[in-house]
């Protein structure tokens, strides 16, 4: 069984918000140098690049939609290069080709503070709301609906019957 990372594609604020609220093993974005990856056990079963592709879509618009609650600022990031890592210790990479969107815009970040005792890390709401989606049909369709249609009173109404 293969081990696969889909690579991130949009705004870098935006991936590095989803590396902060998603940490659990299970379902987890990493940053690997100037590349932000996506991580998931559900697609540690799958066999092939394009069936995982399509299970991290479905994966990104719970992402989306969560982080996009946490953050009203959020751009929507998509599924990029499909990497494998194989029990070989081989890796391959697949890139699938869809429309792209230019966006500018500026986000401020909250200071930092040096020093403290460390913590153990809290799942984030977003990351609460994501799990919760992958389990209910209902809560997945609230942020399908959150993540890719307009926010008017006609989609807000549907998200608010999906309770």
């Amino acid at each position: 069984m293969a081990r696969w990372q889909v690579e991130l594609q949009g705004d870098e604020a935006d991936s590095a918000l989803l590396v902060a609220l998603f940490t659990a093993p299970d379902l987890r974005v990493i940053r690997d140098k100037d590349r932000f990856l996506l991580e998931s056990s559900q697609l540690e079963p799958l066999g092939h690049r394009s069936d995982v592709f399509r299970a991290a879509k479905q994966i990104l618009t719970r992402i989306n939609g969560a982080a996009r609650l946490e953050n009203r600022s959020y751009r929507n990031v998509a599924a990029g290069a499909i990497h494998e890592h194989r029990l070989d210790g081989t890796q391959a990479t697949s890139v699938f080709v869809e429309a792209a969107t230019i966006d500018v815009r500026a986000t401020v970040f909250p200071p930092t503070i040096v020093g403290g005792v460390p913590t153990e890390p809290i799942a984030s709401p977003a990351s609460r709301f994501a799990d919760a989606a992958s389990r209910d049909h209902d809560a997945d369709d609230a942020l399908d609906l959150w993540a890719n249609e307009p926010h008017n009173w006609v989609n807000l109404y549907k998200v608010f019957e999906r309770k």
